[in-house]
């Protein structure tokens, strides 16, 4: 464990060290990896597994994405990154040039992530239209996240699932003006 960055990996147990950068979310009884691996971990340092989480994920935030907004964010929601449900908060983006809008990832929780299938840091700043190869629930989301963060308006839907057959209550408000919080209900 010397030999590793500490900011990078966490020893969970006498004998397991795991990267942080593969930590998905937290169970019961074990870590659940980016690969779908189970580790067991001592619950004793279930604090201390959160803190070096949340401390990794405030780490790659700053290095992905300097902004004021994003870092408010992110210390704005700490509460919601073990929270049982998922929940993100997607910006709106609008080009200028083109009138295109794109909806880019800029807070997911551990539940979220779990529910994409995918780890926190490569939903941080990513497309919500890389989630999905399906255009109609693609439109679908965007008409939401759009009248929510550029509108104002709450939201609470039924919409398709990110995964196929699947279908989320989806409650949505404006934190800031262009982003969209959304909590998801299965």
């Amino acid at each position: 464990m010397d030999m590793l960055p500490r900011e990078q990996f966490l020893q969970v147990s006498r004998s397991c060290v795991i990267s942080l950068a593969h930590y998905q979310y937290m169970e019961d009884e074990a870590l659940v990896l980016t690969d779908n691996l189970r580790v067991p971990y001592s619950r004793r340092l279930r604090a201390q597994i959160r803190s070096a989480v949340s401390t990794y994920r405030n780490t790659c935030a700053q290095s992905h994405n300097n902004s004021q907004m994003q870092r408010q964010l992110l210390e704005e929601f700490r509460s919601f990154d073990h929270f049982p449900l998922p929940f993100c908060i997607v910006e709106t983006i609008v080009r200028e040039d083109t009138g295109t809008r794109d909806f880019l990832f800029r807070y997911v929780n551990d539940a979220f992530a779990s529910y994409a299938n995918l780890p926190v840091y490569q939903l941080i700043n990513a497309s919500f239209f890389s989630l999905s190869q399906d255009q109609a629930l693609d439109l679908r989301w965007a008409e939401i996240f759009t009248q929510c963060s550029l509108q104002a308006q709450k939201q609470n839907v039924l919409l398709p699932g990110i995964q196929k057959n699947t279908a989320v209550q989806v409650f949505c408000y404006q934190p800031h003006y262009g982003f969209c919080a959304c909590m998801l209900m299965k």
